[in-house]
């Protein structure tokens, strides 16, 4: 294909015609084709093509970070594994399809979390870590976006800002903590702590690695992926720590997850 050429080509050796066809073929990836031209430009500026078979590892968990990936074609798994335990136990978190975006760790300098290994042959463009802080900084709200959407359509909350996010995928404010608006299921707060992020991730480990209660329900007449109901999860805490004595307690673990937005109603 004419735009791999071109984006096999050293980034200071590319042209004008050559950005133009990376950029045509990044406005055919899904969520990617949201990002405005000039933006795709940068990418089409410094972006690789790394073409992968089956079950190849892209990067382990506790390794530095260095590159920035979006998904063109194919699909990978994000697995993590449990380091503390006896018997280290691997969970698939989730798979990313096209348009999937991940790494962006590397903003702050931070180890990968997960092990990414691609579940078919996949096709990526690889943005290395210098290139991406720039993008980041000239287009901080646009990436923002790209990543939180990402982020929200496989599971795992809202992106680096810490800004609300409807299962849409559109901003939405959070609630204030005034009486005017009591409802309970809202978060409290623009973005969880540091220890209350942990706590989820955590949890979220445990209850994708046990036989438990997260399943497919159908609620109000939709399907809801991995859910359970709030009486299951507070049995489930309780038989997880024999340090959570009563239903109470449980419960109000459960609903401080829920005020800072790491769990949703």
């Amino acid at each position: 294909m004419e735009w791999i050429t071109s984006v096999d080509k050293r980034p200071c050796d590319r042209n004008v015609k050559d950005v133009e066809l990376i950029c045509a073929r990044l406005r055919r990836v899904d969520q990617l084709c949201r990002l405005p031209n000039s933006v795709l430009q940068q990418l089409a500026l410094c972006g690789y093509y790394e073409d992968l078979e089956n079950e190849v590892t892209l990067f382990r968990q506790g390794d530095t970070g260095k590159c920035w990936y979006a998904v063109m074609s194919g699909s990978l798994e994000v697995r993590v594994t449990q380091p503390e335990t006896d018997v280290k136990t691997t969970v698939t978190l989730c798979t990313l399809g096209v348009g999937a975006t991940f790494g962006e760790s590397i903003l702050q300098d931070l180890p990968r979390d997960t092990t990414v290994v691609t579940q078919t042959n996949c096709e990526l463009l690889r943005v290395e870590q210098q290139d991406f802080k720039l993008i980041w900084e000239k287009n901080r709200e646009l990436m923002n976006d790209l990543v939180s959407n990402c982020k929200l359509k496989n599971g795992f909350g809202s992106g680096m800002s810490g800004k609300g996010m409807n299962h849409s995928g559109s901003s939405t404010p959070r609630r204030s903590l005034s009486p005017d608006q009591p409802n309970p299921a809202e978060p409290i707060t623009d973005q969880p702590s540091q220890a209350i992020g942990r706590i989820g991730w955590a949890l979220r480990i445990l209850l994708l690695s046990q036989n438990t209660c997260l399943k497919d329900r159908k609620v109000s007449g939709r399907l809801v992926r991995r859910c359970a109901p709030g009486t299951e999860l507070v049995e489930w805490l309780m038989n997880l720590s024999p340090g959570i004595h009563s239903r109470p307690q449980a419960a109000g673990m459960w609903q401080a997850l829920l005020e800072e937005g790491v769990i949703s109603h």
